[in-house]
């Protein structure tokens, strides 16, 4: 049976089909030297459902799948945690910055900082680079080479990898590549913290020194900006027009199948939808929390965001932690109306555990019909995927219209603008790297951008401006809406009020 996704019904994939697949594995162990995370087994605490489920879970929920040329799993997806790391690792960086952090700053130096995490492999990143990122969480990987060998981010970047052409639209004159676009972002946190140490200390709308080195006087929480920018950059690019292409022989859901990767447990089509999942995010028993759990807001104490399911008292980030995309699907699932329910991370995960069931099961080449089956469940993986991010930038802009209604009162404050503005803008950028499947119209695009624009509109501004800015957000939201077919219900009122 082949999967189709209707845009215009984003609830996808009863949960209940899972019990139709046959697992190939029980009893997943690690290899020596294997990156396929700490064992999970099939209990499931509790009985709960999964993200978005309405159905109890069963043990086929666990992307869980023993090698068929030896022993253990053959499940590996280290270096696409490696990057995620990477990515909360200069998040962590930059929260931490203070006008202490570089006591004489020259032309080059925040640059270099930033950079020491975007292109880690080539700017002094070490295998005992100690993780900081995660605070106190009690961690199975400690340093950096604990997950991969060395990597970075800059190495799969679209432009990079070859899988976008041109300028990205929506930043600067949209001529920029991605890593160009990438640097343009941390040259503007340098340009404010040189700024601060020559005592120009930007103020608010409130005229209020502002306290944060990557918060610009205009409203762009670069921090913010960067993370989302590059999470989407990296991860949703690589995973959906890398890894789950189909437009080149031999590579995507085109790879070989038959034959083991010398020295590796998979072959290359197993190894490829790994990385694919491995770059959505989610943990290997994702399908067992509740969209409540993912979002770390309700459910199972022991659940909240990650989960030791092997009860080692560690988290295994390579099996055991939900990231970015894959918390995102949940959040917006749980946030959506009780009469328009989506089910973004169902779906999602479906896709990824009834494609990789299928690879396994098949035991060599696929024939048409099992690769014909196969994109099916590629396409509810994207679609999915990519819905979900575009209602994550519905939720910011209805944010976003519940801040400019705070205007001129106590509940207003700018910091929070500031962060749900450029949480907008680093979702709706990243839409553009789904460079195969995508439902835009390019101009649409270019209008979604018009309409954000590069910075949010301050409540010192004209009111002409003000209310001018607000009608562009609801035609952005529109955009989006129109887009992805999405449910009047979880669109919100002019105010940003009753949608995700």
């Amino acid at each position: 049976m082949v999967l189709k996704v209707d845009m215009k019904a984003p609830k996808l994939l009863p949960f209940a089909l899972l019990s139709l697949l046959a697992f190939a594995a029980c009893g997943e162990e690690t290899p020596a030297g294997s990156d396929a995370g700490t064992d999970i087994d099939g209990s499931l605490p509790n009985g709960d459902a999964g993200p978005g489920s309405d159905a109890g879970p069963s043990a086929t929920s666990l992307y869980r799948f023993e090698s068929r040329f030896q022993s253990g799993s053959s499940v590996s997806y280290g270096g696409q945690v490696a990057r995620h790391v990477l990515v909360e690792e200069l998040k962590s960086y930059l929260g931490g910055l203070t006008d202490q952090s570089f006591p004489n700053p020259a032309s080059g130096d925040v640059v270099a900082a930033l950079n020491f995490f975007y292109d880690f492999n080539n700017q002094g990143g070490t295998a005992d680079y100690e993780i900081i990122a995660f605070g106190s969480t009690a961690l199975n990987q400690t340093t950096i080479g604990e997950l991969a060998s060395l990597r970075g981010l800059k190495e799969k970047m679209p432009d990079t990898e070859g899988h976008f052409v041109g300028g990205v639209v929506g930043y600067g004159d949209g001529t920029l590549t991605p890593d160009a676009v990438a640097q343009a972002m941390f040259r503007a946190v340098e340009e404010l913290v040189i700024a601060r140490f020559e005592g120009n200390i930007p103020r608010g709308p409130n005229q209020v020194a502002i306290a944060k080195p990557y918060l610009s006087a205009r409203g762009v929480d670069y921090l913010e900006l960067i993370q989302k920018y590059l999470t989407g950059a990296v991860a949703f690019s690589q995973g959906v027009d890398d890894y789950l292409d189909d437009s080149t022989p031999g590579k995507g859901i085109l790879s070989d199948n038959a034959t083991q990767v010398s020295g590796e447990p998979y072959t290359v089509l197993e190894h490829g939808w790994d990385e694919a999942f491995g770059y959505f995010g989610a943990a290997r028993d994702y399908a067992n929390y509740t969209d409540d759990e993912v979002a770390g807001a309700g459910g199972r104490a022991d659940w909240q965001i990650f989960h030791d399911t092997n009860g080692d008292t560690k988290i295994d980030l390579r099996s055991e932690y939900n990231f970015g995309h894959a918390t995102n699907a949940s959040k917006r699932d749980r946030g959506s109306h009780a009469a328009a329910r989506t089910d973004f991370s169902a779906g999602a995960i479906q896709g990824f555990l009834r494609g990789r069931a299928l690879i396994s099961g098949a035991g060599g080449a696929l024939t048409e019909a099992q690769l014909g089956e196969l994109r099916g469940y590629r396409d509810a993986a994207i679609d999915n995927w990519e819905n979900a991010l575009a209602a994550t930038a519905v939720h910011y802009i209805n944010e976003v219209l519940s801040d400019m209604a705070a205007f001129g009162s106590e509940a207003y404050k700018f910091e929070d603008h500031a962060k749900h503005w450029s949480e907008l803008k680093g979702f709706a950028l990243v839409l553009q790297f789904n460079t195969k499947q995508s439902p835009w119209n390019p101009d649409d695009f270019e209008e979604l951008h018009a309409h954000l624009g590069d910075a949010p509109v301050l409540p010192n501004a004209e009111s002409a401006q003000i209310t001018a800015y607000k009608e562009r957000l609801l035609a952005a939201r529109a955009l989006l809406q129109a887009t992805y077919g999405f449910e009047s219900a979880n669109m919100g009122d002019e105010h940003g009020v009753g949608g995700w």
